[in-house]
Formats: structure tokens, sequence, C-alpha cells
């Protein structure tokens, strides 16, 4: 027995609207349940009916402020509950985890839930991070899904009322958007790629080569995915530039110590890849999210000898270091760069 968002159910001879599903797993075992939020035809306070994967345990609950069960009420049952699926309006999220006892009255009929929810396994899209709840309920027997006027009516209702709570959220995230850009529009030295950056476009390396006067685009050697550049600038002060320009925020940056040409890779946390080297006198760069590219980056990343200075400096950065370029990358006597 299992119902969606949206459907009417009469209990006990009242009409119900589901708004809101939660799948439910035991963490350590097979059981599983499904919890629907209710909200009365007649208005009032919300209701949650669980419901056994079965169908043989059917119970109908309401939030109280009790926070102890009832004198005579006996513990029945304990464990973790798993969030595994939300549907609907809930404050709930995917992979939620709850500590929760059941007490049972001596006649079985009433029931009383205490819920804690764990704070460290909670999602960013959750609401429950610490929260503890009690409801007290009893078992129920009859369930009907309607389908008549007033079931129609209802049920047009919830839809209402989630769209009305999806366009509010709308216009939260909007309202937050201008006031950012609007922000950043009237900070001094905002330049449009940090209004790309706050809108998660970050600025990519090809697009930085291909702005500045440094870089030569060699378009013949150009693939799929994947672009080369020439530059007089030696590789260290590329990749320092590279490291700087994204505020360190790379997954990893490498030389290879032991490669005739000693080159490096550098490997974006949105994906990007680049690897910078020594040909023919010149720096050749070459970019992009090509799978041929990023199997070199991998080798670089995998030679028995390399040097993890680009990387430890990118960290620095991410740290706020101001003085890293002058402790970690020193300057030779022909004002390279070295590594």
């Amino acid at each position: 027995m299992e119902f969606q968002c949206y459907d009417v159910l009469e209990i006990e001879g009242r009409k119900y609207g589901i708004a809101e599903k939660i799948s439910y797993r035991e963490k350590d075992g097979d059981e599983r349940w499904q919890e629907y939020g209710l909200k009365p035809e007649q208005s009032g306070a919300k209701w949650y009916l669980t419901i056994s994967d079965d169908g043989a345990r059917c119970v109908l609950s309401q939030i109280t402020y009790q926070k102890t069960p009832p004198q005579g009420f006996r513990l029945c049952g304990k464990g973790v509950q798993k969030v595994m699926r939300v549907n609907g309006t809930s404050d709930a999220a995917r992979g939620d985890l709850a500590d929760y006892e059941e007490y049972e009255s001596a006649d079985g009929k009433f029931l009383f839930f205490i819920e804690r929810w764990r704070e460290g396994s909670m999602t960013s899209e959750s609401n429950q991070a610490g929260k503890v709840f009690c409801a007290s309920g009893r078992r129920i027997r009859e369930i009907r899904l309607c389908s008549d006027a007033d079931a129609r009516i209802l049920s047009a209702r919830l839809h209402a009322d989630r769209r009305r709570d999806v366009w509010r959220i709308a216009k939260i995230y909007w309202a937050f958007f201008f006031v950012s850009i609007g922000f950043i529009a009237w900070s001094e030295g905002t330049t449009w790629h940090d209004v790309r950056n706050v809108l998660g476009f970050p600025y990519t390396m090809e697009e930085r080569m291909s702005d500045s006067p440094y870089f030569i685009e060699d378009k013949e050697a150009a693939q799929d995915q994947m672009h080369q550049f020439t530059t007089w600038r030696d590789p260290a002060s590329v990749a320092i530039d590279f490291i700087e320009s994204a505020g360190g925020d790379v997954r990893y940056a490498v030389q290879d110590t032991g490669a005739s040409d000693a080159r490096i890779a550098i490997c974006m946390q949105k994906g990007e890849t680049c690897l910078i080297y020594e040909e023919g006198g010149q720096t050749r760069v070459r970019v992009g999210k090509s799978g041929e590219l990023i199997g070199e980056a991998e080798r670089v990343q995998s030679a028995p000898a390399r040097s993890y200075v680009l990387d430890r400096y990118a960290q620095m950065i991410r740290q706020g270091e101001r003085n890293g370029r002058e402790y970690v990358l020193p300057n030779d006597a022909q004002g390279k760069a070295r590594i």
C-alpha cells in the first residue's frame, strides 16, 4: 500500500491530502516504511501517516510537546532510520539519519515516538540537523483513496500551496542574486570575471590565455576540447599565474622533475587540465578537457621523480598566505622562477 503526493485519503471518516512523502529504511536492517505528511480537508494541524512496506502496520500521529512517553507505555522498538527519498514539501533530505524510539500502551492501540536527528549526517538541503521530535498516535485499519469532487478540490489546493512555496523560495534566491551582483558591481577593482565566478561560471584557463598578450594560440595544433598556446615566459611563471588567478582552487599541481622538459601538470577543480613545458626554446601550454590531455597529466602526477612545490603553493594561497611566492618560488639569476 503506497500513495503519492497530492493524493487524498479518507481515514476514519475524515479527508487528508498528502503534502509530503518520506521513504525510510532501517540503517542496519531491511525494514522499510513510508511516512506521509497530511493536511486535513478542514484545515488544522499537520498529521503524519506511517505505513510499513507490507501494509501490515498503519499509524496516524501528530507532533506533541510532551517529551516523555505517557505513564504505562513500554518501549517496543528502537533503531536508526535513514531517509531514502523525499517528495513534496519537507525539511528532510535524502541521506539524513535519526535515532528513534517507539513506545506503546498496554493494549497496543496507542503509540509514542521520539526522533533525534543526527547533525553530522545531514545534507546541505536538510533543515532537521540536531532537532528532536516527539509524536503521539494510534494504530488504524481503514484507509481509502478518494477521487470525488471534494478530493479533487483538496488536491488542487495542495498543488497551489506547493507552487506558492516554490515561487517564494525562487524570489528569495533572485533577491540574493541581484544583491550579490550589485555588491560586486560597486566593489572597487571588480571585473566581469569576478561576476562570472559568483554566477558559477569561472574564467577558464583557455579564456585567460586568449585574453592575454603573452600567449599566442597555435590554432593548427588545437583539437577537440584542447587548445595549444606558445609564450616567451618560463613554465614556472606561467604555472604560478594560473594558480594565483584561480585563488589556489586546484585539484593538483605537480612537476615531473625527471623529464627532459620538466613538464608541469595542473588540474583545476572544474575538470580543466593544463600541461606546461619547454620546447624549441619556447614555453608550450596545452589546456582543455580532452581525454588525451588528462592522460598525459595523470602520467606526470605518477612520475617517479616529481615535485609538489606548486601544490603546496596553491594550498598557501587558499589559506591566505601573502608571502608564498617568495618563500616557495625564488628567482634565479636570469629572473626566471625555479621550482
